[in-house]
């Protein structure tokens, strides 16, 4: 049966590059022992090994009907019966419902598979800008507003990693910061902490950081029209996004702080980081 090194989250922690990278040198990792899973269903659309591959077997991806997840989780069952270790990368089970992970977890357990989950954390003064940009530059489309709002509403990462340990309680922490350090950045961190030998492996470094101008040209057609094409807008030079003060009020900052002093008692100091350092008004 197989080791499962699962990478649960967090989004915006450098995943991302990790997908890529084992895409690329995925028949040699499966000479060196790791299998890193990518298959087609019947529908023609090839689910990679990140997110889509893992709702469309344990969680609620639209257009997956019960047949559908049959096949697919027949397909996982095929590609990890022989597996001596595989490698699935999906940040957005941080989002899932405790229901869809505690499934995945029972699933696992049924095939006699050992699970190594693994959450990936970032400082929040960083990881708050760049997942707003995700948000209102990827497949959600939303506005800045409306990614601020969940904020508010939701927190920023304690509650993901709250569900996560409650369904995985071996999980293991990994910092961003630090993986950022190793000369192949996070994916090569990642890999060699799963016993990888990363020797003549081709490493990509995956950036999706949108500029300032293209995340708020964005957000402000996503208003309008969240199926507009974003492609040119894209392509907009400049500085990365920030928010500015109007958009994160000092409640906001105060709850950010919170988090921050939760994230170095919980996790560790290496995981706080310092303040958020907002846009400068114009």
């Amino acid at each position: 049966m197989a080791t499962i090194l699962l990478i649960t989250g967090l989004n915006k922690t450098g995943t991302q590059s990790l997908q890529a990278t084992c895409m690329r040198n995925r028949a040699e990792l499966a000479r060196r022992g790791v299998v890193y899973p990518a298959f087609e269903f019947g529908d023609g659309w090839q689910r990679r090994n990140h997110n889509p591959l893992l709702e469309s077997c344990f969680g609620r991806l639209e257009g997956v009907d019960a047949a559908t997840r049959e096949q697919a989780r027949a397909a996982l069952k095929s590609t990890l019966g022989d597996a001596q270790r595989v490698i699935l990368a999906a940040p957005e089970l941080s989002g899932f419902a405790p229901a869809h992970l505690g499934e995945l977890r029972r699933w696992m357990r049924a095939q006699g598979h050992t699970l190594q989950p693994t959450c990936m954390v970032r400082h929040l003064s960083s990881w708050t800008h760049s997942f707003t940009a995700q948000r209102v530059t990827g497949r959600r489309r939303r506005t800045i507003e409306q990614v601020v709002q969940t904020f508010s509403v939701r927190g920023f990462v304690r509650w993901r990693i709250e569900l996560l340990k409650s369904v995985f309680p071996k999980l293991r922490f990994g910092s961003f910061e630090s993986a950022l350090k190793h000369p192949q950045g996070p994916a090569g961190a990642i890999l060699e902490s799963f016993g990888v030998d990363i020797a003549g492996l081709k490493f990509v470094r995956a950036n999706e950081s949108a500029s300032d101008a293209a995340v708020r040209a964005i957000s402000e057609l996503n208003a309008r029209d969240r199926t507009a094409d974003i492609t040119k807008l894209l392509e907009l030079p400049g500085p990365r996004f920030r928010l500015l003060p109007a958009e994160f009020p000092p409640e906001l900052v105060a709850k950010l702080d919170e988090e921050r002093a939760w994230l170095g008692t919980a996790l560790g100091e290496r995981f706080a980081g310092g303040p958020i350092e907002l846009k400068p008004a114009a």
